[in-house]
């Protein structure tokens, strides 16, 4: 028994010793929460809970009774009776104006008939009578197919019109909304030039207006801004129950044009007076700062009302406008395709120089007319006639006087005188331009350059008439007007545009890429002084001779058949630093008529030195 063990004595320890004895352990961590002591709610705090998530289930409870219970019966009615629909919110569109600040296209408040679609079984009930009377430019059968969207039933009223409109379908759910008006400036000379805004003809029944023509076509979505929607509920008798905002209307970008309003009312009434009183169908001008490619003005006569079209205009007025033979609605500057005659001429001069064909002091004798063999009537010569004996003319003076016979010599050929010949012809008129558009991204008439490779027959009396602006050529006011642009500026080709800002307008409507003309500077000298010379006394465009600025200047009397002429000129000054370059066209004109396009550049130049001088002195 000596030799048995000792039991050993076990102590039965406690968590809170073990805890507290944990203390003197070495390497002891306080931030891994050793040592702290887990204590467990109060009975006061699990007591704050409890009532707290039985307040919460409490009022769940009771408001699930209110809808349910309660009301449910009104609830279930309002959702079967009422409806929601998407309200288009037309945004305001951007105010256009001239380069001082002067408001041409802007937005008054009126109002508009509305109806959504899902109510569109009520028109039904208005008669056919009454349908064509209240409602002459809408389409019932283009709704009918449309979207869910809400349609404009008319548009353009005063508040006191609108209700009186609904007083006289009662029976059936019009609405009165808020709108605008695009309202255009009364001044004369802008119609083309700005355009108009209407309804889209794809989409009829739509809110949102669209620009139909000119700057507010081509800038539509600049102008126009994007659309806002708001929600509404409505009962069944047609009162808003509620309404939200789910996204707000962004107003368009106003837009500043280069144009000065001054200076196209004036250019338009120059031209508008000479057309009346001397019986030519129509006209254009262009103005351009030859420096910086800013037009500063830009017109087409006659024009129409731009706000007939904004506000409504009648069938009848419509009619009268369209078969109207002087061609109201015709953009001329950008569509008018006309033959050029002499302001042509310049472009045969500079290619016969920069061909060497001939020395710019050489004379040239003009009897009246030249002659040359017709091989199919050899005792019956072919005569080309001057518009007058010149008698002994170098190249400036032949440029003064406008003698046909020089330029027939220069540029087909004739006697001992090497011509450069029509394909010769052609390339420089290409290379200023002509037979390319002025702009890219609007409509416009490219004209035509004649080509003796692609014509069926190409005689030399072809290229005579091509020497002289004549033949099939046909060219636009606004090419016009880049030529005579790039003739002050010795080829350099003007980067043409009619927007000043913002800069992303710029980047819509933008100049057509054309290189620069390379040719001796003293060549452009030779065509700039025999312009000159023709714009003192004794030359063809004397009419800008006295108004104390020098002009180069060219003008032209293109034959069009039936005793009818195109009368043109074109020009820039001051002559020895040119700041502004203009161009004139007046449309089928008596050929007996001995005022036209010089007689509207001469009024309209002494009121541009009168009012704009820092561009001609």
């Amino acid at each position: 028994m000596m030799f048995a063990k000792k039991r050993k004595k076990t102590l039965e320890l406690s968590p809170d010793e073990i805890f507290l004895d944990s203390k003197n352990l070495p390497g002891f961590d306080r931030n891994q929460m050793e040592g702290r002591l887990v204590m467990l709610l109060s009975r006061r705090v699990a007591l704050f809970v409890f009532l707290f998530f039985a307040i919460i289930s409490f009022i769940m409870l009771g408001k699930l009774w209110n809808l349910q219970i309660s009301h449910g019966a009104t609830f279930r009615e309002r959702a079967f009776f009422n409806s929601f629909d998407k309200h288009v919110l037309s945004p305001e569109r951007g105010i256009i104006y001239d380069r001082n600040g002067e408001e041409l296209a802007w937005n008054e408040a009126r109002f508009k008939i509305v109806i959504d679609a899902d109510k569109k079984d009520a028109l039904e009930q208005i008669p056919d009578a009454l349908r064509v009377q209240f409602f002459p430019k809408f389409s019932f059968d283009a709704f009918e197919k449309a979207s869910d969207a809400p349609a404009v039933i008319i548009d353009d009223l005063s508040w006191e019109s609108a209700e009186r409109f609904i007083e006289a379908f009662p029976a059936v759910p019009f609405r009165i909304e808020a709108s605008s008006a695009r309202t255009y400036t009364d001044r004369s000379g802008f119609s083309h030039l700005l355009g108009y805004v209407g309804r889209s003809s794809d989409e009829p029944s739509s809110a949102t207006k669209s620009g139909k023509t000119g700057v507010e076509k081509y800038y539509d979505l600049l102008l126009r801004g994007v659309d806002g929607v708001r929600l509404v509920e409505t009962d069944a008798k047609n009162n808003i129950v509620s309404e939200s905002l789910q996204q707000e209307a962004e107003n368009g970008e106003a837009l500043t044009l280069t144009i000065d309003a001054d200076a196209q009312s004036k250019l338009y009434s120059a031209i508008g007076d000479v057309v009346e009183q001397y019986g030519f169908h129509g006209g254009a001008g262009v103005v351009v700062d030859v420096r910086t490619g800013e037009i500063l003005a830009m017109t087409s006569y006659p024009e129409f009302n731009l706000n007939n079209f904004s506000h409504g205009i009648s069938q009848e007025e419509f009619s009268r406008l369209n078969n109207d033979p002087h061609a109201p609605f015709f953009a001329r500057v950008f569509n008018g395709t006309y033959i050029p005659g002499s302001i042509f001429k310049p472009i045969v001069a500079l290619a016969a120089l920069d061909k060497g064909i001939i020395s710019p002091e050489k004379e040239i004798f003009s009897s009246g007319s030249i002659s040359v063999p017709n091989p199919y009537f050899p005792d019956q010569p072919s005569i080309f006639r001057d518009w007058k004996a010149h008698g002994w003319v170098d190249m400036v003076r032949a440029i003064a006087v406008s003698s046909d016979v020089y330029f027939y010599t220069i540029g087909g050929g004739y006697g001992n005188q090497e011509g450069i010949g029509a394909s010769a012809i052609e390339r420089y008129a290409k290379l200023f331009g002509f037979g390319e558009p002025v702009f890219s991204g609007i409509d416009e008439a490219r004209g035509m350059v004649p080509s003796p490779e692609h014509a069926e027959e190409w005689r030399i009396g072809d290229t005579y008439h091509f020497s002289i602006g004549q033949n099939n050529l046909q060219v636009t006011p606004i090419q016009v007007a880049r030529f005579v642009s790039m003739l002050a500026e010795h080829g350099k080709v003007p980067d043409l545009h009619f927007v000043e800002e913002p800069d992303e307008a710029r980047s819509v409507v933008t100049a057509y890429p054309l290189p620069d003309v390379v040719v001796l500077d003293e060549d452009f000298s030779i065509i700039q002084e025999g312009m000159a010379l023709a714009a003192k006394p004794g030359g063809t465009a004397q009419a800008l001779a006295g108004l104390g600025v020098d002009f180069g200047a060219k003008t032209g009397t293109a034959e069009i058949g039936n005793g009818r002429v195109n009368s043109w000129i074109m020009g820039y000054a001051p002559l020895n630093d040119p700041h502004v370059a203009m161009t004139v066209v007046l449309e089928s004109g008596s050929e007996t008529n001995l005022v036209g396009a010089a007689s509207v550049s001469r009024t309209f130049m002494q009121w541009f030195i009168q009012h704009m001088p820092e561009y001609v002195k």
